[in-house]
């Protein structure tokens, strides 16, 4: 357990709170360790029917909190982390029962990706979403360059995700919520209610 997940309960939904935002909720193996768990727990208690995961602060994530993995890896750290952002993501993908995600502010690698494995996401005004693999010469992660495409279609995949190079013009790439998808009801009202969420594919 972290306190910087905060978890609640109430009226049916478990809400899951990233509360790190003096380091932009960077994602610690603890962290990933407490969603997960909750994550795997939701299924077992059929008092919680949705589960919404959320963030406090102006940012969702920064994505991996590059410090703490490397220091464990050096060995510096107390914490040994089991699976790291597989906990997380390994969750989302056996999840049973719905996960909603409200997002605000920038969401960054694993910020992004995990939202790919959620039923259903709400992004703000002010969302985000860049995953840097392509410029950090990394491979895409938890099966996003096929998600990616799934959900929102080709070209804009390309142009909002794995494609984080200005257009011709110089310009950056286009937020997430050009398209439409602002929210337009409160993610709790809907995560209250089960009949609207069904598992996309």
């Amino acid at each position: 357990m972290t306190e910087h997940v905060l978890i609640e309960r109430a009226a049916g939904v478990l809400t899951l709170t990233l509360n790190r935002p003096e380091r932009k909720n960077a994602l610690s193996p603890a962290m990933y360790e407490a969603l997960g768990d909750a994550i795997d727990g939701a299924g077992d208690d059929p008092d919680v029917r949705c589960v919404l995961i959320q963030a406090n602060g102006d940012m969702f994530t920064a994505g991996n909190d590059l410090g703490d993995f490397a220091a464990a890896n050096s060995g510096a750290s107390t914490v040994a982390p089991r699976r790291g952002a597989s906990a997380l993501i390994q969750a989302l993908g056996r999840a049973s029962t719905p996960v909603v995600a409200a997002v605000q502010g920038r969401a960054v690698g694993v910020g992004t990706t995990m939202l790919l494995h959620c039923d259903l996401v709400f992004v703000s005004e002010d969302a985000l979403l860049t995953t840097p693999f392509a410029n950090l010469a990394l491979v895409p992660e938890a099966a996003s360059s096929i998600l990616l495409p799934a959900r929102i279609g080709r070209p804009p995949a390309v142009r909002r995700g794995h494609h984080q190079a200005p257009d011709a013009r110089g310009r950056p790439p286009r937020r997430a919520d050009e398209r439409g998808g602002r929210a337009l009801r409160r993610p709790a009202q809907v995560a209250g209610s089960r009949g609207s969420l069904r598992r996309l594919p």
